[in-house]
């Protein structure tokens, strides 16, 4: 099955019931030309959560832009009056004038049929006149959106998954009145220490915001709650663990939600073995001793499970295969047998004798495979499912999947 396929049919997918939701916050920056450090998290976070809300002033701010590729005629008209002075200047008179015309036509349902009739196609020819600066509006708006990385967030929200915290008066339209740099910092701050004391969010945040955390609490601003705490440990936890992927770095959004759908069984199961590695955690994600906390979970614990995993596979040829297809397409591991299980369901079901179902089954025409060839079959699927059902069988597969 090719990439776009699976996306197409993820995107079809009704959305799933959310069991494990994560707040990414990344810290207000001076440099608003790319979205990497939130594309970073959100999707360490996306491998780990089943859903994710990022809290963001820069992705904030260009997702508002993003309005601009789609919006209805109005919309896009008022939209335009309020940001041309910074993305069209030479038209931002034409459409301030363009507006106060639209809005002096008369509301439709004080019309009657045929003046309603009127409106609409004065009202086409009106904005039929500006879409020569909607389109040049639109091509930069497309051009700013691919520069910030911002279609990759955007795959992400398509698929249901992923969505941007609105932070108040943090838009596109606040071109001349935006709000100062600490305004922006309180409102950040605000939504950071809200995730901090509901205790219903995983949360997942970078250096900087860690670092604010940290002085907030020796402060006395704010105390997390115990749940958050947890939670923040975990997810800090398996953004470390991700850190350590030799490939993580280089995959894509797409790669990633692929991976999701693919190995969503070991996820459960790696959940499971982050929550008991922090069990024994007393540290707060915050604190710089966290990051020692990872590097002995990692040395003691998870890297010993994937040396063991690793060497699992690699000493058996035809699991290792096994193991490969598995990852590239989930679907081989239900075909791998399926000759085994028509011909198990050959005896009882049509009330053939035993006999008789061992020699067709043992027949090299009989669907070309032998009674061996079944044994082999099913010999390998449980080895692969012994393998699978490790905690930390999630990490080996995603880097599997993304070498």
């Amino acid at each position: 099955m090719s990439r776009k396929s699976k996306r197409n049919g993820r995107e079809q997918k009704a959305p799933t019931k959310t069991d494990v939701h994560m707040s990414v916050a990344t810290a207000p920056s001076v440099a608003l030309a790319h979205l990497g450090d939130e594309i970073r998290q959100s999707q360490a976070a996306l491998l780990y959560a089943d859903s994710v809300t990022l809290i963001s002033p820069r992705a904030t701010l260009i997702h508002s832009i993003a309005e601009l590729e789609g919006a209805p005629d109005l919309k896009m008209l008022e939209l335009m009056v309020d940001v041309a002075p910074d993305y069209a200047p030479k038209y931002a008179s034409d459409f301030e004038e363009l507006l106060r015309a639209v809005r002096s036509v008369p509301a439709g349902n004080q019309l009657s049929s045929p003046q309603r009739k009127q409106r609409r196609a004065a009202l086409e020819r009106l904005f039929d006149g500006m879409r020569p600066a909607i389109t040049d509006l639109q091509d930069r708006v497309r051009e700013n959106l691919s520069e910030t990385g911002y279609r990759d967030l955007a795959l992400a929200m398509k698929a249901g998954l992923l969505s941007i915290d609105p932070l108040p008066d943090i838009d596109v339209r606040m071109t001349g009145d935006r709000p100062g740099d600490a305004d922006i910092a309180i409102r950040y701050f605000t939504r950071v220490q809200h995730t901090l004391t509901t205790g219903n969010t995983y949360p997942l945040f970078d250096h900087a915001t860690s670092n604010l955390v940290s002085l907030g609490v020796e402060a006395g601003i704010f105390s997390p709650v115990p749940a958050a705490r947890r939670r923040g440990r975990d997810a800090a936890l398996a953004n470390g663990l991700f850190d350590r992927l030799p490939n993580f770095e280089h995959a894509n959004m797409s790669e990633i939600l692929d991976i999701r759908q693919e190995l969503r069984d070991p996820l459960q199961r790696f959940r499971q073995g982050v929550r008991q590695i922090t069990k024994d955690i007393d540290t707060a994600p915050e604190d710089p001793q966290f990051a020692h906390d990872i590097e002995e979970a990692w040395t003691y614990t998870v890297s010993p499970a994937l040396v063991e995993i690793e060497n699992a596979i690699e000493e058996n040829t035809s699991l290792r295969d096994l193991v490969r297809r598995t990852v590239a397409d989930p679907a081989a591991l239900t075909g791998l047998v399926g000759a085994a299980g028509l011909m198990v369901a050959a005896g009882p079901a049509f009330g053939l004798p035993a006999a008789v179902t061992l020699m067709l089954s043992s027949a090299p025409a009989a669907l070309g495979t032998g009674l061996a060839a079944i044994r082999t079959g099913l010999a390998e699927r449980a080895a692969l499912e012994k393998v699978t059902e490790t905690q930390f069988y999630f990490l080996y597969g995603t880097n599997a999947a993304l070498a």
